[in-house]
C-alpha cells in the first residue's frame, strides 16, 4: 500500500525549500490559527492583484502580535494600464498621477484587509514591480537581437482576431524565464489568459512554440517547462488534457530543482485547471 503525498512537496525542491513567511510570538500556542489567515490573506491579494490587472510573483509575510509587514512582488500587463488611464483622468500631472494611483489603490486594499486580521494591527506594505529590471528596455543589444528574430517566426500570430499581445505575451514569458520560482506566476499569467480567449487552440499552439524558441535561445535560464491544461476547450461538450513538455524536466530526482504550482481559470465554458513544472538552473 502506498499514501498519497502532496504534489507540492515532491516537485519543489527539498534541499532549499523555506517557507516565506515568519512568526515573531512569545507563545506559539494559536500559531495554525495564524498559518490559516495567511492562506486567507494570500488568496485575498491574488484575486485583488488580478482584477487590477496585475500577477504576484511572490508574497512574503513577517507577522507579529502588533505588526503585520507584506512584501509583494508584482507584474504589470496591458490590462493594469487601461484600470490607471482610468481612474488618472482628473490628474494633471505625471507626480500627480502616480500619488493617486498609489493612495487609490492602497486605499481599495486596505478596506477588507482587516476582514483577516486583528483591526488594532499595524500593516505595513512593501511592493516591488519586476518590469523595471526585466523589461524589453532592458535588453542588450545582442538580446534585443535575439528577441526580433524570435518575434519575426511568431508574426502569424499578430493578426488574429483574439485578444493575444503578441509582444506582450513574449516579454512576460521571457520574464517568468529569467526569474527564479515563476511557476505560480505562469500559471496565473495562462490563466487569464485563458479567461479572456475563446479560442484555445490557438493559444496552445502560441504558447508550445514560443516556449520553445524562448529555451532554445539565451534568454533563458530555464532547463524545461511542462504545461498541463484540462479543460472544455473551444467550448466543447467535453473536458479534454493537452500537455506541453519542453526541455528536460527530471521529476523522479530529488536533486534537480523544480518549482510547481497550480492555477484555476473561471471561464463561460467553465473551469481550466493548469498545472507547471520549471526545472530550474541549479
Amino acid at each position: 500500500m502506498t499514501k498519497k503525498t502532496s504534489l507540492k512537496i515532491l516537485k519543489s525542491n527539498l534541499k532549499e525549500y523555506k517557507w516565506d513567511s515568519k512568526y515573531f510570538w512569545d507563545k506559539n500556542e494559536g500559531i495554525s490559527l495564524y498559518v490559516f489567515e495567511e492562506f486567507q490573506i494570500r488568496n485575498y491579494l491574488d484575486r485583488f492583484f488580478q482584477l487590477h490587472g496585475l500577477l504576484i510573483h511572490s508574497c512574503k509575510l513577517n507577522r507579529s502580535k502588533y505588526k503585520l509587514e507584506v512584501v509583494i512582488s508584482y507584474l504589470t500587463t496591458l490590462k493594469s494600464l487601461k484600470h490607471i488611464n482610468k481612474d488618472l483622468s482628473i490628474a494633471t500631472s505625471l507626480n500627480e498621477k502616480n500619488n493617486l494611483k498609489l493612495e487609490k489603490f492602497v486605499v481599495k486594499l486596505l478596506e477588507n484587509f482587516y476582514i483577516y486580521t486583528n483591526k488594532n494591527i499595524k500593516i505595513s506594505l512593501v511592493f516591488q514591480n519586476i518590469n523595471r529590471g526585466l523589461s524589453v528596455k532592458a535588453f542588450t543589444l545582442y538580446e534585443s537581437q535575439i528577441f526580433k528574430r524570435i518575434l519575426i517566426q511568431l508574426r502569424k500570430y499578430k493578426n488574429n482576431r483574439q485578444r493575444l499581445n503578441l509582444r506582450e505575451f513574449l516579454n512576460v514569458l521571457r520574464i517568468i524565464l529569467k526569474q527564479k520560482s515563476s511557476a505560480k506566476l505562469l500559471a496565473d499569467f495562462i490563466a487569464v489568459q485563458i479567461r479572456y480567449m475563446r479560442r484555445h487552440n490557438i493559444l496552445m499552439t502560441f504558447l508550445r512554440r514560443a516556449l520553445t524558441l524562448l529555451l532554445k535561445s539565451e534568454l533563458s535560464s530555464v532547463n524545461g517547462v511542462k504545461i498541463i491544461i484540462k479543460g472544455r476547450f473551444n467550448g466543447k461538450l467535453r473536458a479534454k488534457k493537452q500537455l506541453i513538455s519542453i526541455g528536460s524536466i527530471p521529476i523522479q530526482t530529488l536533486k534537480s530543482s523544480i518549482d510547481y504550482n497550480s492555477s484555476t481559470s473561471y471561464t463561460p465554458y467553465g473551469s481550466f485547471g493548469i498545472k507547471v513544472w520549471v526545472s530550474e538552473n541549479t
